[in-house]
């Protein structure tokens, strides 16, 4: 989780613009908006038009399911809607360390339309989903993540979560400094 979070207007502002108040865990840029997802209250659309204190408002709440090692809010390749990926963990081996076991991914729709002020309206609520199709997804802790087409990419599995060492905290692990220990490729087909 990050505690600072700011933006500039390149040829409108010579100084970064500070967002308080939001303790997020990811973001990204969407369709012309920034998103972030706030560890404690969910998806949040940041408007950062206007140079006055940047508006936070919550587009949707956190699933209600028990809390994730990690979550990463992402756009398949065809660039439509938002995507909420949860990863979680489990101990494994002796001695015991923490490695990915799963990953859930949601969905959140663009419902259209919207308000006067061109603000789009959002679903409700998240719809888990069972498959990204002809996607893979390459997620990392200190990376941005990126949804490709897998057919376009020999070699490259569909309906994939290609992840690397996110758990790699413990300078006191048997393993360190050797390297990290969590790196490896999820499959929705067999939940593996």
């Amino acid at each position: 989780m990050c505690n600072a979070l700011a933006y500039i207007k390149p040829g409108r502002s010579k100084h970064w613009t500070y967002i308080k108040g939001v303790l997020y865990s990811d973001a990204i840029y969407h369709q012309g908006r920034f998103f972030v997802l706030d560890d404690y209250s969910g998806v949040l659309y940041l408007d950062v038009r206007e140079y006055s204190k940047p508006k936070g408002k919550l587009v949707i709440n956190r699933t209600a399911r028990k809390h994730p090692f990690k979550a990463y809010i992402v756009v398949l390749s065809t660039g439509k809607d938002l995507h909420l990926v949860e990863g979680f963990l489990k101990k494994k081996g002796r001695p015991a360390r923490w490695v990915t076991s799963s990953f859930k991914i949601f969905k959140l729709g663009f419902l259209g339309g919207g308000d006067s002020g061109g603000n789009q309206q959002f679903a409700k609520e998240w719809v888990e989903i069972n498959s990204l199709g002809d996607d893979a997804l390459f997620l990392g802790d200190h990376n941005y993540f990126l949804s490709v087409t897998a057919s376009n990419f020999p070699g490259c599995q569909a309906n994939c979560v290609y992840y690397n060492d996110d758990v790699y905290i413990d300078t006191s692990a048997p393993w360190y400094p050797y390297g990290p220990q969590d790196m490896g490729i999820y499959s929705f087909v067999n939940g593996s």
